[in-house]
């Protein structure tokens, strides 16, 4: 049950954390909290407006608590949870006020703990489920990823970050080479759980940025081909100049759409994350290796630092793309239409998509190839993977028509894309089972509120 006084406002937890991580001479680890708290505040992990403008009411305390216990995990989730209630450290000093000595907060910290403890040894689902399934998960779980999103390399451990004492307050490393072996066992795990976890909750930029680090730790040659390839795309402009014909393709997209009667969403994606970019490489060059001849059969590594080279923006098909949400014709759910009423009218919109491709190859040089997916995952999708062909200063162009309810089931089925991009899908079922009402809030829009 939550509290039922009112929770502290966020500026003011910030300013205790630092007060309190001052005492124990541990500002870097502050630095590290508070960087986390931010970008949580940034993406809307936590909604300060729900304690800032606190409801009386029963709904209002819930929310304003659910979100000021997330935040207060956030700010002191280096803390070793161990050491409150064992005594090896003095906190008579605490007020009773103090948010360590919230039960609620404690509970948490005692879950990240617990988290961190089965990341950094490679733990099996199973003994994920023991902890998911306490009640506490989805508050520590927003915490875990959040903190999985900012900066994790071993040049950042400062000599703040690490610690011979035998009984320290914080989870500490105990050398640079104890930090970097479990930044490598953090970075596995940051990909075999949390960044599908991250986009699993709504949050596609933390699972990009979660991916871009894990790269940097363990696929160092993938990571560092990205960045020197995003730096030269920059110089080179391609990417803004295909940007404007997505932009103005969807305008008039949405306006030809909807003048001949249909109810549409257009949802551009302009810029495809560095750490999914990797993420697909990667994928791509193992498909490469495990397809190779057995008489041909180099280590992975070495394949992959042989071959990346080769790749570049435009080996992406979506390397921007659009998605055509198809909700409704002359006023009816076209998922509602008999299927021969229905088909007939998704045949339509592929025409006028078409006929404006086919402008774009007049005007642009782009020539595309049209498929229908229908997979056994459930993903259903209409494709026009459109190419550049009379220029070399433009990159490729994906365009996505889907019916509402396909598009329901590219994003929340089996077909989704935290299941497509990877990770432990047992992990993933048993975070999605026991977070529900957490991810239920978030892919409503509601963020919380």
């Amino acid at each position: 049950m939550e509290p039922t006084t009112r929770p502290p406002n966020l500026a003011s937890s910030v300013q205790k954390a630092r007060q309190f991580y001052t005492r124990f001479n541990a500002l870097p680890l502050y630095e590290h909290c508070h960087g986390v708290f931010q970008r949580a505040s940034r993406e809307k992990v936590i909604d300060g407006e729900s304690v800032r403008y606190f409801k009386d009411d029963a709904e209002g305390h819930k929310l304003a608590w659910f979100n000021s216990i997330v935040a207060e995990t956030m700010l002191y989730h280096v803390v070793d949870a161990d050491k409150l209630i064992g005594g090896g450290v003095d906190l008579s000093f605490l007020k009773e006020c103090h948010p360590l000595r919230n039960p609620d907060i404690r509970a948490e910290l005692t879950t990240f703990s617990r988290l961190t403890h089965l990341d950094r040894t490679g733990a099996p689902a199973d003994d994920y489920g023991v902890v998911l399934n306490n009640g506490h998960a989805p508050r520590a779980l927003l915490a875990r990823l959040t903190d999985y999103a900012v900066t994790h390399n071993t040049e950042d451990r400062t000599p703040g970050h690490i610690s011979h004492h035998p009984s320290p307050l914080f989870r500490m490393y105990s050398s640079k080479a104890d930090a970097k072996k479990l930044l490598e066992m953090d970075a596995k795990a940051g990909e075999r759980i949390y960044a599908p976890v991250a986009e699993l909750f709504g949050f596609p930029r933390l699972a990009g940025d979660i991916f871009k680090h894990v790269y940097r730790i363990n696929h160092p040659v993938i990571h560092d081909h990205v960045v020197e390839m995003i730096e030269k795309e920059r110089v080179e402009g391609r990417l803004g100049a295909t940007q404007t014909i997505a932009r103005r393709l969807a305008r008039v997209l949405r306006k030809t759409l909807k003048a001949s009667g249909f109810d549409v969403e257009i949802v551009p994606r302009l810029e495809k994350h560095e750490g999914k970019i990797m993420k697909k490489f990667r994928k791509q060059l193992v498909e490469r290796h495990e397809a190779l001849p057995v008489s041909y059969n180099p280590v992975l590594e070495e394949f992959i630092a042989a071959s990346v080279g080769g790749y570049t923006f435009s080996s992406l098909n979506d390397a921007v793309a659009l998605k055509v949400i198809l909700d409704a014709f002359n006023g009816r759910q076209i998922d509602a239409m008999p299927e021969d009423q229905k088909a007939a009218v998704i045949q339509a919109a592929l025409d006028m998509v078409t006929v404006q491709l086919k402008i774009l190859h007049l005007v642009e040089g782009y020539a595309h190839v049209y498929s229908f997916l229908n997979k056994k995952n459930g993903y259903i999708a209409h494709h026009f993977d459109a190419k550049p062909t009379l220029h070399d200063n433009l990159l490729p162009l994906e365009i996505q028509v889907k019916t509402r309810n396909w598009d329901d089931i590219a994003s929340h089925g089996k077909a989704a894309h935290y299941y497509y991009i990877g990770g432990d899908p047992a992990i993933i079922d048993l975070v999605s089972k026991a977070c529900h009402e957490i991810i239920y809030r978030r892919q409503n829009g509601d963020n919380g509120r």
